[in-house]
């Protein structure tokens, strides 16, 4: 079980011997709880381009009709644990719970089988914003998700 554990930290020692003095005190910055305050992006699908700038808190109709991401929170725990949290049932309900890292300004969610990447755009003592794109077929979403320290 110990050997378990210590190849899924592996990934970050890693990281952390590799990273800058700027990618350090970012990790640092992030510890703690985050909740989405915006979405602001460009979606492709089916030929169709829409542009959004949507508020799940201010505009929750819009928010579920653009339907490009789940209202989250996000906790960064010291020890380099990612907990995500997301609204459903008018509860918040853990969705994932993985490993994160930060490297030359991406951060970096890695566990259950899959891993994603969002370049941080900016991150201060109470805001956080990342960008985030994917894109497959006729299909693209690029996307800066704003979030707001509350813990």
């Amino acid at each position: 079980m110990k050997k378990i554990w210590y190849l899924l930290l592996l990934p970050l020692f890693m990281g952390l011997a590799a990273c800058s003095e700027e990618d350090i005190k970012d990790m640092k910055s992030l510890v703690g709880m985050w909740e989405m305050t915006n979405v602001k992006g460009v979606l492709t699908e089916y030929g169709k381009t829409e542009s959004f700038d949507v508020s799940p808190r201010e505009n929750p109709t819009e928010f579920d009709r653009v339907d490009v991401a789940d209202f989250t929170r996000w906790e960064f725990k010291s020890n380099g644990t990612f907990v995500g949290y997301e609204f459903e049932n008018n509860a918040w309900e853990k969705y994932a719970e993985v490993i994160y890292s930060v490297n030359g300004g991406k951060l970096h969610l890695i566990g259950l089988g899959e891993r994603e990447n969002y370049t941080i755009v900016s991150l201060d003592e109470t805001t956080l914003v990342v960008h985030f794109s994917e894109a497959e077929g006729d299909y693209s979403l690029t996307m800066d998700v704003t979030y707001k320290k509350i813990q």
